[in-house]
């Protein structure tokens, strides 16, 4: 259960910057599966190997490492992870780049089937 256009928002943004800051023939991977009360969505991309002060950094507002970049992208992420009470984490990956994990609590619709 959420917004929508918010949570699209989110992906987009979350794929775009995976996209922007791997090298072409890297893969990015996505997965969404059901970890105890949450829907825990993660994205990874490689890249260039980042320290945990890098990470602290790219996750600033207005901080980008994109020429064309206005740094809002993580900001978008959080403010949309938090208006739904979703907790998000940026994890750097042994062999470089970055995972961004998601943990969306789980709620029961209320919809009639």
């Amino acid at each position: 259960m959420g917004e929508e256009l918010e949570i699209e928002l989110l992906l987009e943004n979350l794929l775009n910057n995976s996209i922007n800051a791997s090298p072409k023939e890297e893969p990015i991977k996505v997965s969404i599966r059901k970890e105890k009360n949450d829907c825990l969505l993660t994205i990874s991309n490689g890249g260039e190997k980042l320290s945990e002060a890098e990470i602290k950094k790219l996750c600033q507002p207005l901080t980008t490492s994109r020429p064309s970049g206005l740094g809002l992208g993580i900001s978008i992420i959080e403010s949309i992870s938090e208006a739904h009470h979703a907790k998000v984490s940026f994890l750097p990956n042994s062999e470089g780049g970055l995972t961004v994990k998601i943990a969306f609590p789980l709620v029961e619709s209320s919809r009639n089937a």
